[in-house]
């Protein structure tokens, strides 16, 4: 009636379709490309199925290891 679009929108902390290992695991490789090759790859699947907005990459360090979305983010700041 207001003609605004649907956002959809998903949470791919480590993949869409195709599970990651998740990014804290990532960062310990050591590999950067590795979380640039994964990102693409999830950005491809989620395009793929309708979504506009992810709540990925979490960009927050760790300063607690008692945090609940701690193994979401790239680990503390070291």
């Amino acid at each position: 009636r207001l003609g605004i679009p649907l956002l959809f929108a998903s949470d791919v902390i480590h993949g869409m379709r195709t599970v990651f290992p998740i990014p804290l695991a990532e960062a310990a490789s050591f590999e950067p490309g590795l979380a640039e090759r994964t990102a693409r790859a999830t950005a491809v699947e989620a395009t793929a199925a309708g979504i506009h907005w992810t709540f990925a990459p979490m960009v927050d360090i760790a300063r607690d290891q008692r945090w609940g979305r701690v193994a979401e983010g790239a680990g503390e700041d070291v």
